[in-house]
């Protein structure tokens, strides 16, 4: 039973296949001990009044809902604004790039393709998104990786760096190195509490949503400042 002393991750499935939802059901409740399943909806409005009523500690979602390819962004921007600190992973078998950036840029803490996630791996996936260190699908990383070196990928419209401390910095590029939090706490000597404190704060100084937008967008500087060093 759920109680105020439940350390369970909590979860909202949003999905409007019967048949996916009820495996992911199943794979979850199989795992009681780490996971409580708060609710399920199958459309953008059930979904958004879920989140406001459980706050869930991870929204897992499909993006087109009742065959509505934008439904499941509106859900992120709305779970955004009601429940900052949920967590959204995106877990959907459409491969389309629009729907991956928006995504991405609505606020989605990941973004997964169903049929490259076993039963097995969703456990470890739900647990490193909640403890702020998200996985990210090899092929959707490709594909950002990709539109960050475009030449036409919005360089002109990123936040000034300058406003973060050094030791920002420094968590910053480890980070964007793909390091763990405990792995930077471990490197700079401080507390895993501190490492979230500085993202936390680094994402506000920059206006970025997540940990996967942060990382994206530290790899779009690098590459646009060594253009402009061969350009020089």
């Amino acid at each position: 039973m759920e109680g105020e002393g439940d350390k369970r991750i909590s979860v909202l499935i949003v999905e409007d296949s019967p048949i996916y939802r009820e495996a992911l059901e199943g794979n979850l409740r199989a795992r009681a001990e780490q996971f409580h399943i708060v609710g399920w909806a199958d459309q953008q409005e059930t979904a958004v009044s879920l989140v406001e009523e459980y706050v869930p500690d991870v929204v897992l979602l499909d993006l087109v809902l009742l065959r509505d390819k934008w439904a499941g962004i509106e859900v992120i921007h709305q779970v955004r604004r009601v429940s900052p600190a949920t967590k959204v992973v995106v877990l959907t078998a459409y491969f389309d790039d629009d729907l991956i950036f928006d995504a991405i840029r609505a606020g989605a803490d990941t973004y997964l393709l169903k049929d490259n996630v076993t039963g097995d791996q969703l456990s470890n996936i739900l647990t490193s998104v909640r403890d702020g260190e998200p996985p990210m699908d090899q092929e959707i990383a490709r594909r950002l990786y990709r539109f960050f070196q475009s030449p036409n990928s919005g360089s002109g419209q990123m936040p000034d760096m300058s406003q973060l401390t050094r030791r920002e910095k420094e968590v910053l590029a480890l980070v964007a190195a793909g390091k763990q939090n405990r792995e930077i706490a471990e490197e700079l000597f401080i507390s895993v509490k501190t490492v979230k404190t500085h993202i936390s704060n680094i994402l506000s100084k920059l206006h970025l949503s997540n940990r996967t937008e942060l990382k994206w967008w530290y790899e779009r500087r690098r590459v646009i400042r060594c253009r402009q060093v061969d350009d020089s």
